[in-house]
């Protein structure tokens, strides 16, 4: 490991892992998302291409570690994508936290951070994170008192958004 003074660099490496459809190909050429995107815009050539591709690449390793950088890191052998599924427990019974009417999932999903942070309310803190983040990302209200109870939550919740589900409920049905 050594140090990086190439923020720019670093930042690309990060949206390259996290994000490939960022990524532009060079010298006139399309990166795979590009040829997925005109494929899906029924550009019959793209199709072709985008079906090669995706046959070629079934199974292929995309993000790999370098011989030292795994053991500097301290993270053990690698497990497989196999070990990782055979290591579920399929029978386990799952847990439903909340359900949401689709419009109020919509709602939330398209602002930034709301997605994780509701996901992860609903794994750390059950039914009463999500009702928080309910009330933080859709409608604006303020968190909780520490202490404050969940079922006071709840009440308060359900009073702020009862008026904005009846408009969206007619907007739908519209």
């Amino acid at each position: 490991l050594r140090t990086c003074r190439r923020e720019d660099y670093i930042a690309k490496l990060g949206l390259e892992i996290v994000a490939p459809n960022t990524k532009r190909a060079r010298r006139g050429g399309r990166s795979p998302w590009e040829v997925g995107n005109d494929a899906a815009q029924d550009d019959a050539g793209s199709l072709r291409l985008w079906v090669c591709h995706t046959r070629a690449m079934k199974g292929v390793r995309q993000l790999t570690w370098s011989r030292t950088l795994r053991a500097a890191a301290q993270l053990g052998e690698e497990v497989s994508d196999q070990a990782i599924v055979d290591a579920v427990d399929h029978d386990a019974p799952e847990k439903r936290v909340a359900s949401l009417p689709a419009a109020i999932w919509d709602g939330i999903a398209g602002k930034r951070g709301a997605t994780f942070a509701m996901l992860r309310a609903a794994e750390d803190d059950d039914i009463r994170g999500v009702a928080i983040v309910l009330a933080l990302y859709k409608w604006g209200l303020a968190p909780p008192e520490p202490g404050e109870q969940l079922d006071q939550i709840i009440l308060d919740l359900v009073e702020a958004i009862t008026p904005q589900l009846a408009t969206e409920d007619r907007e739908l049905a519209a």
